[in-house]
């Protein structure tokens, strides 16, 4: 029943894996039915352009010869060298964002500077103006600050990425999953509750948390408009996957925000007399 619901004609089974598996609790597929689907998705649908930074590496060569080579080929995406790659930038805001954010997997930050950086983001995450401007400001501190130059590529390589993803047990990629949906299933109820009823308590409680997290001031650039896809949660799951140390930071951001909100919105629709 869950796949009828999402299957549609010519769907890749990773996609409809995946779909079952961030939007339907209590239909869980199996481990090795959600790790292939997992690593279909770091293969196709998140690492394309870095796996194209990376295949310049080819061959035998060492680890550190690898590198240099990823590296030169993130250098030649920097110059735009080739007059079709000129005109796929053009067309494609979003391919651009995602060249961008390979160049910074590969070389760091400050190889594209703060602006490009946060118009990367800006794009990849749908924002609009206001988002862009928080994310531009935020990362030009880091820039000023001397930070951003010194922070290294974060991206390994996505064959590394399938490896790590695939070394973790079947319940810590559940708790990933339950970790993403419900960090990202509170941010969703955030938005309609400060933009209904800025001043109401459970509105300004929320906003004590960016004091207390980076992960919420981050989320909260992102304006969501509608349910978290099953896309969006993907990114984050792998995210939490590959960056353990901020793994138990989302598990409390979202048990916190669902508690805050849950089963308010109604209340709070009703008392901006909203129906």
């Amino acid at each position: 029943m869950a796949a009828g619901k999402h299957a549609s004609q010519g769907m890749p089974i990773g996609e409809l894996t995946l779909r079952i598996f961030t939007m339907e609790f209590g239909v869980e597929p199996s481990e090795s039915a959600t790790k292939n689907a997992l690593a279909w998705y770091i293969e196709n649908r998140m690492g394309g352009i870095l796996r194209h930074v990376y295949k310049a590496a080819g061959g035998e060569a060492n680890e550190e010869e690898q590198e240099d080579k990823a590296t030169q080929a993130a250098q030649t995406y920097i110059n735009i060298l080739n007059p079709k790659l000129r005109r796929l930038l053009r067309q494609h805001p979003r391919w651009k964002a995602a060249v961008d954010l390979s160049i910074t997997g590969v070389l760091g930050p400050s190889a594209i500077g703060a602006d490009v950086l946060a118009e990367a983001l800006n794009v990849t995450l749908g924002g609009d103006d206001d988002s862009y401007e928080y994310l531009r400001s935020r990362l030009e501190k880091y820039e000023n600050s001397g930070e951003l130059q010194q922070s290294r590529g974060f991206f390994p390589a996505p064959d590394l990425q399938v490896e790590i993803m695939q070394q973790h047990d079947y319940r810590t990629v559940v708790r990933a999953r339950d970790a993403v949906v419900a960090t990202l299933g509170g941010m969703f109820l955030y938005h309609i509750c400060s933009i209904k009823a800025p001043n109401h308590p459970r509105v300004q409680a929320a906003e004590m948390l960016s004091s207390i997290s980076p992960s919420f001031n981050l989320l909260r650039a992102i304006p969501i408009t509608g349910r978290p896809n099953w896309d969006t949660s993907c990114k984050y799951i792998i995210y939490l996957l590959l960056v353990e140390k901020i793994f138990k930071e989302w598990e409390l951001l979202g048990s916190v925000l669902l508690s805050l909100f849950q089963g308010h919105v109604r209340d709070i629709l009703r008392t901006t007399h909203i129906s």
